[in-house]
Parts: structure tokens; sequence; C-alpha cells
């Protein structure tokens, strides 16, 4: 689905292609008190999207891991409510631990495929610490 005045594929202002995005039909409402039910629009399994209200902090690391490995989110913040004070430290701690785990997996595969394949270990950890400091050194 293309969102603009015109339907073009590009962008209006540098003419670079869109990215497709899926925009699902509204939320069904059922019941007297016409509860909202999120459907999926591929399998039609109904409450089966949601990251609003998810309760289970494995589920919620693994969202955020995703959302920061996103070469589309340039803004890497998280915003996590919780009930106390003690919760959300212990939450936050939580998915900063996971996450962290998650991305280092992410710049070991990163440098595997730009060239890292088929080394001994002592080379390939020299290696991947090599390549990540080329690639993010500021002067």
């Amino acid at each position: 689905m293309k969102y603009g005045e015109d339907g073009a594929n590009g962008c209006e202002n540098c003419g670079s292609d869109m990215v497709d995005v899926l925009a699902p039909s509204p939320n069904l409402t059922t019941g007297s008190q016409n509860h909202k039910q999120f459907v999926c629009p591929f399998c039609g399994s109904r409450r089966g999207l949601s990251l609003m209200g998810l309760r289970s902090a494995t589920e919620i690391s693994a969202s955020i891991t995703q959302l920061f490995a996103s070469k589309f989110n340039g803004d890497k913040k998280t915003l996590a409510f919780s009930d106390n004070v003690q919760d959300a430290a212990h939450r936050a701690g939580f998915f900063n631990s996971r996450t962290w785990g998650f991305g280092l997996r992410g710049a070991i595969q990163k440098y595997v495929l730009n060239g890292g394949d088929g080394q001994n270990l002592q080379d390939f950890t020299k290696g991947f610490l090599q390549y990540w400091l080329d690639k993010y050194r500021v002067f």
C-alpha cells in the first residue's frame, strides 16, 4: 500500500523508492461492550498482534531487539512503564542484558557475512574487533 497524493512509488522530496508497509484493516469489535480484537492480516489469528500490554519481559525484550536491529530505526530509544520502582529497575536491567546479547549475535553475524567466515577462533576474535573498530572509527 502506498500513501501519498498521487500514489507514486518514490519519495516526493528525493525520489528514492518507498518502503512497502502493511496497514491492516481496523480492529474488529465484538461483544456487548465492543471489545477490540487484534486480527492477523495473514492468518486471521485473533489477538495475535499486540505489543501494547505484553506482560512477558522475554517477549518485550525480543521485540525491543528487533526494533533496535532495524536499519529503519535511526533513533534507538525505549520507554517502558511498570507498576513500581523496583519492578521498573528489574525490567530495565533485564531488557538491557537481553538486548545486548541479541545485539552481539547480530554483530557477529554481520562480520561473518562480510568476510569473517572460515577463521579459527583467535583470528575471528581479532578480526571481529578490528572490523567494528574500523566501521565506527570517528577520527
